[in-house]
C-alpha cells in the first residue's frame, strides 16, 4: 500500500456527469460541499500490488479472491510501493533503482 497524495484524496475528486456538471466523486454532492481544508482530511491509501498473502483456501472459495473476509494492511513507504502499469512507471522505477545503487556503491 501506499499512500495517496493529499491533492487526490478521494474525498477531493470529482467525477463529471452526463450534463458536464463536475460533482464530488464519492457523494455526488455539489463541489461547493466539499471539505475545505485537504489538511483535516483522513489519511488514505491505495494498493500497490506488491505483496499479497493469501490462505490458499480463499482461492477454491465459490467466489474465489486474492483477499478474505479481513485484510491487513503494509504501508510501504516510497519508493518501494511503486507500480509498474507504463513506461514512465518503468523510468521511475528505473531512476530510484540507480539512485539506490550510488547510494550503495558510495557506502
Amino acid at each position: 500500500m501506499g499512500a495517496v497524495p493529499v491533492h487526490y484524496h478521494p474525498l477531493r475528486t470529482l467525477r463529471v456527469d452526463p450534463d458536464g456538471t463536475a460533482v464530488l466523486f464519492v457523494s455526488g454532492k455539489s463541489v461547493r460541499h466539499r471539505d475545505k481544508r485537504r489538511q483535516d482530511l483522513p489519511p488514505v491509501w491505495a494498493m500497490n500490488g506488491a505483496i499479497y498473502v493469501f490462505r490458499t483456501g480463499t482461492l477454491f472459495d465459490p467466489e474465489p479472491s486474492l483477499f478474505g473476509e479481513r485484510s491487513v494492511a503494509y504501508p510501504m513507504p516510497h519508493p518501494s510501493g511503486l507500480s509498474i502499469d507504463d513506461p514512465d512507471d518503468w523510468t521511475e522505477v528505473e531512476r530510484h533503482l540507480a539512485q539506490a545503487m550510488r547510494e550503495h556503491a558510495r557506502g
